[in-house]
């Protein structure tokens, strides 16, 4: 057995403190809430320093809803920073005899992680009880499962993220903690069947990184090759980056003369030869790689580019497609897939791949704007100038996107009359700042003019 390694999941999978992930405001099977929310509302008093006042907020919420599980750990949270944990402790403790004892349970145990490590057993045994007497909160056994990951303990963290993962079907957190254990005890095959379903989940953006992250931990070319190795493949890699090829093919004969069962040296040889056009080599390259590592989504891809190259536009397909059914987490099939779609012009699978790629990777605003060309294809305008608005709310003098909202609120314009007035002014912001950022650039300017005639 692999031993766990030495950044656990609050270090490499959830980037936060024991204590502000225990503590976090996030309802189960829930994304991103839409404002005004007044739990979000409470919480960045919270963060913004403001305890009292967060504290008043998150008792208000229970006032009104008091079996709110977001409320109580954020009222926890308030109280740790403004020195009323004794208070709240009280409150938790007096729920134990009644009806109401899970919650007393539940909030005890918050209240002994808010104290520190000493407080960790007796917040398990809280949470244990809290899951038996709340048999149906995804959210106590799943807080339990990250208090036995505070002691790196995957065994026993594992039932609980699968219990809470049976709970709430729909909640991506718990598989991606799943995961993460399964793949530190060396489980991968079972890691990716609880990973696979969160691209159906109503999950978070954060989430989809984390998850996106233990598959490519899993699929690292470089896992299991010995240290001594590596710099070599590095070489090799750089050079390749710098069209040194036939200096690459040297290093990698090198390093396969010493150990011909290294696969990524394969897929890198079978990439080397692909630009220089030897076509056969590259295959019989990428097919050596395959078949010591069956499971190499980079070796698909790159044998995948090889036939695209030489337009064998069906074996490059399911050579992409293998990639992604092995590894759905992977940006790159599905991008190419993305490509092969638009070039056969089938829009909506173009749509989807790259709405998956954008969720995947949020940061890439060369998805959105190829997003939205393919949502204009398809006559979605509106969907388009969403995505354009994304990228605007990010970079709000981008050219590109300025210029191509400006011209789809104008589209609009004339298309829906009753909006008519509110998209022409949109449309006038956009290439008036397209204007301002790009004075000379011919195309804003003969849009300017057409808005005035």
């Amino acid at each position: 057995m692999k031993k766990p390694s030495r950044h656990s999941l609050l270090i490499r999978i959830v980037p936060l403190t024991l204590f502000s992930l225990l503590m976090a405001c996030q309802t189960p099977g829930r994304g991103l809430r839409p404002d005004p929310d007044p739990l979000r509302e409470a919480r960045n008093l919270t963060m913004q320093g403001h305890g009292q006042k967060a504290f008043e907020a998150f008792d208000a919420i229970l006032g009104r809803q008091p079996d709110n599980l977001d409320a109580h750990r954020g009222l926890v949270e308030a109280a740790y920073f403004i020195g009323r944990l004794v208070e709240v402790e009280k409150r938790y403790t007096g729920m134990l005899g009644g009806d109401r004892a899970g919650f007393g349970h539940y909030g005890l145990a918050l209240v002994a992680v808010a104290r520190g490590p000493g407080g960790l057993v007796f917040a398990l045994k809280s949470f244990a009880e809290a899951c038996r007497l709340l048999p149906e909160e995804a959210d106590a056994p799943y807080r339990m499962g990250l208090l036995h990951l505070r002691n790196e303990d995957c065994n026993k963290a594992l039932p609980s993220f699968a219990r809470a993962s049976v709970l709430d079907k729909q909640w991506a957190a718990p598989r991606i903690a799943s995961a993460h254990c399964l793949e530190q005890l060396s489980r991968d095959a079972e890691a990716m069947v609880a990973l696979r379903p969160v691209l159906d989940a109503d999950a978070r953006d954060a989430d989809l990184s984390r998850a996106r992250l233990i598959a490519d931990r899993i699929f690292d070319p470089e896992r299991g090759i010995p240290v001594e190795i590596l710099p070599d493949l590095h070489k090799a890699t750089e050079l390749l980056s710098r069209e040194a090829v036939q200096q690459a093919l040297i290093n990698l004969d090198n390093v396969l003369i010493h150990h011909p069962h290294i696969s990524l040296a394969y897929t890198l040889k079978g990439l080397a030869q692909s630009r220089l056009n030897n076509s056969g080599e590259a295959v019989v390259a990428f097919g050596k790689a395959l078949e010591l590592r069956p499971d190499s989504p980079d070796a698909l891809v790159g044998l995948g580019d090889l036939y695209a190259r030489v337009q064998k536009w069906k074996e490059a397909r399911e050579n992409y497609d293998q990639a992604v059914e092995i590894n759905p987490f992977y940006q790159a099939a599905r991008l190419r897939l993305a490509d092969l779609a638009i070039a056969r012009e089938d829009f909506r699978r173009a749509a989807h791949q790259l709405e998956v790629a954008i969720r995947l990777d949020p940061k890439d605003m060369g998805n959105r704007y190829r997003y939205s060309e393919v949502l204009v294809t398809l006559g979605k305008l509106k969907e388009a100038l969403g995505l354009l608005e994304e990228i605007l709310q990010k970079h709000p003098e981008a050219l590109e996107a300025l210029i191509r909202a400006g011209r789809l609120y104008m589209i609009l314009s004339k298309s829906e009359p009753a909006k008519a007035a509110d998209f022409r002014q949109r449309a006038q912001e956009c290439l008036q700042t397209a204007h301002e950022v790009a004075p000379d650039n011919q195309a804003v300017s003969e849009m300017m003019e057409s808005m005035e005639d």
